[in-house]
């Protein structure tokens, strides 16, 4: 099924069953673990393999049902609909990951409301608002290298250098410092992208990314995602031109590395995940 006909379908399966209707989620439904959510996308990028690791919050959410919108990006019908296309991507090397660790789909040690977990009335709440997006499909874990970071530093800093030495390019905020990149990935190219309301600048942002991150002879390439829900939209039509790059979705990890305090975790969590990078 194309991508178009996927959307119909999900358009079907919400059809009358409205925002609020508590959904009776098979027990089977589980979120991958941090590591193992780390390990696919290990793996994919060590084997050039075409793909995105995508994270989906309560912000792409709204976007996506109309109800809001997502940190530092104002709704709007375009933006909506490419939303809906990125939730309904799906084939080999698509990494879809959904914030609804809790104690019914999934917790791990450390994780608490405010650390990378939720309760189950907002977990279920969450998910049955894009439910037939996922269905058939693993639940990666969203706060995956977040997570680690925090965590288990050894194991981020593993994926970290493996970043580091496969990424020729991160679209990120244009207010990251260049020392943070350099910490981070190295002699890498700079994608700017708006602090605020960056969908506007889609068009541009891709035609950027194509031309930095593609070859006349079509090598693979990894690029960092750093840029809310337009990231999500730029990685969609990335996969959909069928463009040779893995995308990996940062984050709130890179607001941490650059000591932007914009999430709760970022001053709950028992390790200041900035000492990391003295150690890439």
């Amino acid at each position: 099924m194309d991508w178009k006909g996927r959307i119909r379908a999900v358009a079907r399966a919400l059809r009358g069953t409205g925002l609020n209707r508590r959904i009776a989620f098979p027990d089977c439904i589980r979120v991958q673990s941090p590591d193992e959510t780390l390990r696919v996308a290990s793996h994919l990028i060590r084997t050039a393999r075409r793909g995105a690791y995508l994270r989906f919050g309560d912000g792409e959410v709204n976007l996506l049902d109309g109800s809001g919108p997502a940190a530092a990006q104002r709704s709007t019908p375009l933006l909506a609909e490419e939303i809906r296309e990125a939730f309904a991507l799906g084939g080999p090397g698509i990494m879809k990951s959904l914030m609804i660790h809790s104690p019914r789909f999934g917790i791990f040690p450390g994780m608490v409301p405010g650390i990378h977990g939720v309760t189950d009335a907002w977990a279920e709440k969450l998910l049955s608002r894009c439910y037939p997006y996922f269905i058939g499909q693993c639940i990666y874990s969203h706060a995956a290298l977040a997570y680690l970071s925090a965590f288990e530093p050894r194991r981020a800093i593993e994926f970290l250098t493996l970043l580091k030495a496969h990424t020729p390019v991160l679209v990120g905020n244009e207010n990251i410092p260049p020392h943070i990149v350099s910490s981070l990935f190295g002699d890498t190219i700079h994608v700017k992208v708006p602090a605020q309301d960056a969908y506007r600048d889609i068009d541009r942002i891709l035609q950027e990314t194509l031309e930095r991150a593609t070859s006349p002879g079509g090598d693979w390439r990894a690029v960092v995602v750093a840029a809310g829900a337009a990231g999500k939209v730029l990685q969609k039509r990335l996969y959909r031109r069928r463009v040779s790059v893995f995308s990996f979705d940062f984050g709130s990890l890179m607001d941490a590395f650059c000591g932007w305090r914009t999430r709760a975790w970022m001053e709950l969590a028992p390790y200041d995940v900035r000492e990391l990078l003295d150690d890439l």
